[in-house]
């Protein structure tokens, strides 16, 4: 069989040309999703404050003692209850804590949705929300821990800003500093956030992108199912509490073979809770490790975590994460 030259390149062209222009606005379509998170409006005095239980349930006292924290920070507060009641570690049934922060987060009398407290079952609730629904009603979201999973869905299905920050029940314990942080960080006024003083540098270097992480224990629950968000090009945060090292080595490794580090531009680690010498020792050498596998800054001392230094953080912002500076930096502004 014969073959013309002209016919051949007549062929090929459009085809290759079809191909590049596909890949142009994949490219193209890649980076504005990456760049238009949306932003919440400010939150500041005077906000009211919806408070929900998408995990556990509190104790009375705890609850009183958070909501009268976020009232001397100037805020107002709706309390949302459950007609079902508890469930065992559950504040209420997989539905109905769904259809209770959709309630909460719809309505346009309420400024934020300020999580009660973490322990377990976000992640159950997860397919009951309706994200068409949820889209159209952009406000911020505060939390951590179990929350973790809520946040990061929202973060990525929603692209908007969340807050990895104190639950209700921790507000109340938190020293009055720790506080105006959290409310600088809501209100737009912050633009960066100090590392603790026992900062250490496991590989340094220099990254921007946008902030994402959470609990590790959370993280790696939601690999292989639809909510595990997109790590690459990230900043990626993470702490966790409870867990021995074995298991935080696990949980690393899990995550290095399912190959979603792979990309993750830098990694800022938070409070994991050891504090004995021989602990330290230990987590400083899985550091290390994890170190091999990201191409990028890798610095401990972030101030997040279930100690008494948990600041906000705002998920879905671009930051840097430079090993040179004493801080992560927000490169753009948190809130509209």
């Amino acid at each position: 069989m014969r073959f013309l030259r002209s016919s051949f390149l007549t062929t090929v062209k459009p085809t290759m040309l079809n191909v590049i222009r596909l890949a142009a606005c994949c490219l193209i379509r890649y980076c504005f999703e990456r760049m238009s998170v949306q932003k919440t409006i400010s939150l500041g005095p005077g906000a009211t404050i919806a408070v929900v239980a998408p995990a556990g349930p509190a104790p009375k006292e705890r609850v009183e003692k958070g909501v009268v924290r976020l009232h001397s920070m100037g805020f107002e507060t709706r309390i949302y209850g459950y007609s079902e009641g508890p469930r065992h570690y559950l504040a209420g049934s997989d539905a109905e804590r769904a259809r209770v922060f959709m309630e909460a987060y719809l309505d346009t009398a309420n400024d934020a949705v300020w999580c009660l407290r973490g322990g377990f079952g976000s992640a159950r609730t997860l397919d009951h929300l309706d994200f068409d629904r949820l889209s159209g009603h952009i406000k911020p979201v505060i939390g951590f821990s179990d929350i973790s999973a809520l946040l990061l869905t929202l973060t990525s299905r929603l692209r908007q800003v969340s807050f990895h920050g104190p639950v209700v029940t921790q507000m109340g314990d938190l020293a009055v500093s720790l506080c105006e942080q959290v409310l600088a960080v809501l209100d737009g006024s912050s633009t960066q956030l100090a590392f603790m003083d026992e900062r250490k540098i496991y590989q340094p270097g220099s990254a921007d992108g946008p902030l994402m992480g959470g609990n590790l224990s959370i993280l790696c629950s939601l690999l292989g199912t639809n909510y595990f968000p997109d790590l690459k090009g990230s900043i990626l945060f993470i702490e966790d509490v409870g867990e021995p090292l074995y298991r935080l080595d696990r949980m690393l490794n899990q995550l290095r073979q399912s190959g979603v580090l792979s990309g993750v531009a830098g990694v800022a680690l938070g409070d994991f809770g050891l504090q004995s010498p021989k602990d330290k020792n230990q987590a400083a050498s899985l550091w290390n490790e994890l170190s091999s596998w990201i191409d990028g800054p890798v610095i401990s001392g972030l101030p997040c975590g279930h100690f008494e230094h948990n600041l906000c953080i705002p998920l879905g912002i671009e930051a840097r994460l430079d090993s040179q500076a004493d801080h992560l930096l927000f490169l753009e502004t948190v809130v509209q």
